[in-house]
């Protein structure tokens, strides 16, 4: 049930390439209103990218206001129900310049092997709670540079944000604590 919701509203969302402030409140309330357990978190993120990919076409600024619409999804899934986890990496040592590069350096192949994810989960270790959005929306911002004119390589791209997401929110996030709202029987 709950999950039939979330990728009806995801479909909602995409269906304009937009997300107003209205549409991301209620974003944000349905998955209040789910209560999503922390067991479905990455299936509710990694929907956001699955269904986006059935709205890609061969219009590029429409590619890209899809990618902006899939990571306002996935901001309201990280608000909604995830913290950033304590740290002691300095604001400061954090390479912001080095950002860009590991992103793109990612896209070039449009895919993501194990040892490319295990730098992306060392580089993400040094990010400080304040950097977490703007270091996931990067990867938004830069993988517009790669969108193509052919819909499976973007398919591809949509994929490798979609790890970096992950390795970034496995390596800086944990869920918000969790409370069941049904009684369990006996």
């Amino acid at each position: 049930m709950a999950s039939k919701a979330i990728e009806a509203l995801y479909r909602s969302v995409f269906a304009d390439l937009s997300v107003s402030r209205e549409e991301d409140t209620e974003i944000r309330e349905k998955l209040e209103e789910i209560n999503v357990p922390p067991a479905k978190l990455v299936w509710v993120r990694a929907t956001a990218f699955r269904i986006g990919c059935e709205y890609l076409s061969d219009d590029r600024e429409s590619n890209v206001q899809l990618l902006r619409c899939i990571n306002a999804i996935v901001h309201a899934v990280e608000m909604t129900c995830l913290l950033p986890k304590d740290t002691d990496a300095d604001e400061d040592s954090f390479p912001d310049e080095e950002v860009e590069t590991l992103y793109k350096d990612a896209f070039s192949d449009l895919s993501i092997d194990q040892e490319e994810s295990a730098e992306l989960v060392e580089f993400f270790s040094k990010c400080p709670k304040s950097k977490i959005v703007s270091t996931r929306a990067a990867a938004f911002k830069h993988g517009c540079d790669f969108l193509s004119d052919d819909t499976d390589t973007n398919v591809s791209l949509i994929r490798c944000i979609n790890v970096m997401v992950h390795a970034l929110e496995t390596t800086c996030m944990v869920p918000k604590p969790y409370e069941l709202r049904e009684e369990v029987p006996p």
